[in-house]
């Protein structure tokens, strides 16, 4: 249990102090909730004695002050009065938890949303290098699912188990009141039933949902091969082994759900079946101890309407302790990447406080770097200038270290050692002003399944996009002659990943793309290497055309491709 409160402690840490005030409030409506549930329970007795004998209520300490002489023969008018305020009493007692049930929905369907936005965002704002050992079926599984499980599964669950709490322990004190003795008797049946099920059961959901995660990723790493590898895997004739990993991580998920939906599904029997132990023992020991039928019914009706609700109460917490145990297992991810990367963005957030200005040169001062669990630097001691109006050329062999000195100076990496500068500023204490200089065309242009427009105004709401700066890209990346082909001009959609373009096509996209902003700086990143000659030439040939007005940095492995730089 300790360790249950830890777990939730921890997504509790997660909440600004609005949305802890929020839970607060609701936790109190549930606490009323709970009440006026005891209420109405402790009402049945009352109610049974108004039918039998309506001059028994005077003894009632509640009632007697109050209401006028009674006779001790029911009559209609009085039956009518009492259901009349016994169903009353109901009607407000279940409206009040419809209301809390709506609130309660309410915020944790904003907390969805708000929890799903701030991992997607710090995702979206973590360093290169963290990305560098992450998968994308990981950060997929912990922004859709993850972040759903961990409020599904254990917060909501635990609000739940908190008004179950409180509404068991109000009608195990009303009933420890009413018959201290012989109501002691079923709590200790029951409540030892409940410890068992909850101590056999709580390790095995907690491992089930873990598998369930694991399993989870899988599945979605596979469904992502599998599409992302058609093609390769249709040549090679490897679809089947690609369907296997698919099957056999479903298979063990499923089969994980199974197990969990059958252990939910007989919680509530078992503790079924010690509420009702309880409730015989108890009215054993009470038809011992009292002589009289008709003072026992309403004590019998007290104690039948106690067990009923306590079962279902009980079969609550059980079932509701097994969906914590197996919804804990997506506690850790959310949590720890939340706080490592938020660390980490408010650190960059202090140190990114300079400004560049207009770009006149980049200086890089005997700069190494190490990638992550590497056995040596990919670049070592490396100094360079470039200035405004220079094209410059890394030209090398697979694996020398162009990309990694290009991501440094983009400043997706940071440097071991040594300094890049931007006009004399280092370019990590300024990195959103350095950022605003720069145009990149990666060798695999990213296109979404949208419009080429969207796919050049990157990012841009489609109401926002500026006609001029489009048109300017569109000329500059030779496209107007494509784009005026097309029977939806700019509006044509390019299909996932650009399918429906060819290769040269989608280069120039990635090129009016780079240069919608017009930045100071354009890079290129092996951005020919995919084409044939022809293509190249093209693409090629509408960089060249740029080289007057902005620096440009190209990365190539072929002299082919940079005959023409400076």
């Amino acid at each position: 249990m300790l360790n249950l409160l830890r777990d939730v402690n921890k997504l509790w840490s997660l909440l600004d102090s609005s949305d802890r005030w929020k839970f607060a409030l609701l936790f109190v409506l549930m606490a009323l909730g709970a009440t006026l549930e005891a209420v109405s329970i402790g009402a049945v007795p009352a109610f049974v004695s108004v039918i039998m004998k309506p001059s028994s209520l005077s003894s009632y300490r509640w009632a007697g002050e109050w209401l006028p002489a009674l006779p001790d023969v029911a009559t209609l008018n009085i039956v009518l009065l009492a259901s009349t305020v016994f169903l009353t009493l109901i009607m407000l007692k279940n409206g009040f938890l419809v209301f809390v049930y709506s609130v309660q929905a309410r915020i944790v369907a904003n907390q969805r949303i708000k929890l799903g936005n701030r991992m997607f965002r710090t995702y979206q704002a973590a360093p290169y290098e963290w990305h560098l050992l992450r998968s994308s079926p990981q950060l997929i599984r912990n922004i859709q699912i993850d972040t759903t499980q961990v409020l599904n599964s254990v917060l909501v669950p635990f609000l739940g188990l908190g008004m179950s709490i409180i509404m068991m322990l109000f009608i195990i004190l009303m009933l420890l009141v009413t018959a201290p003795s012989v109501a002691l008797t079923g709590l200790v049946v029951t409540g030892a039933g409940l410890y068992l099920v909850i101590k056999l059961l709580h390790k095995q959901m907690r491992r089930l949902g873990e598998i369930i995660r694991t399993e989870t990723k899988q599945v979605v790493k596979a469904i992502q091969q599998g599409f992302g590898a058609l093609v390769d895997a249709r040549i090679i004739g490897c679809e089947s082994a690609l369907h296997q990993a698919f099957a056999r991580a479903l298979q063990r998920g499923t089969k994980a759900m199974q197990r969990e939906f059958i252990i939910n599904r007989a919680t509530p029997l078992a503790m079924e079946t010690f509420a009702i132990a309880g409730l015989l023992a108890t009215l054993l020991l009470l038809m011992r101890g009292s002589r009289s039928l008709d003072a026992m019914l309403p004590s019998i009706f007290l104690l039948g309407a106690a067990t009923l609700r306590l079962k279902q109460l009980l079969s609550q917490i059980a079932t509701t302790l097994n969906q914590i145990n197996a919804g804990r297992a997506y506690i850790p991810s959310i949590t720890h990447d939340l706080r490592e990367l938020e660390a980490i963005a408010q650190q960059q957030q202090a140190a990114d406080a300079g400004s560049i200005g207009k770009f006149r040169s980049l200086l890089l001062d005997n700069v190494t770097y190490t990638y992550p669990e590497a056995a040596r630097p990919a670049v070592k001691n490396i100094s360079l200038e470039i200035v405004a109006g220079e094209s410059v050329a890394f030209v090398g062999s697979s694996g020398c270290g162009k990309s990694t000195l290009v991501n440094l100076i983009l400043g997706l990496l940071t440097p071991d050692s040594g300094e890049i500068s931007v006009n004399g500023v280092n370019i990590h204490h300024s990195i959103s002003s350095w950022r605003t200089h720069l145009g990149y065309i990666p060798q695999s242009i990213y296109l979404l399944d949208d419009s080429i427009m969207a796919n050049i105004a990157f990012g841009v709401p489609r109401g926002e996009v500026d006609p001029q700066r489009l048109k300017f890209a569109l000329q500059s990346a030779r496209l107007e002659e494509f784009i005026a082909s097309l029977p939806h001009g700019v509006d044509t959609v390019a299909g996932e990943r650009g399918m429906r373009l060819s290769g040269g096509q989608r280069q120039r996209i990635g090129i009016a793309r780079a240069l919608y902003h017009n930045p100071d700086v354009l890079v290129m990143d092996e951005a020919t290497a995919a084409v044939d000659n022809k293509t190249e030439v093209e693409v090629m040939a509408a960089v060249n055309s740029l080289k007057r007005e902005r620096t440009i940095i190209i990365i190539a492995h072929r002299l082919s491709t940079v005959v023409s730089c400076d």
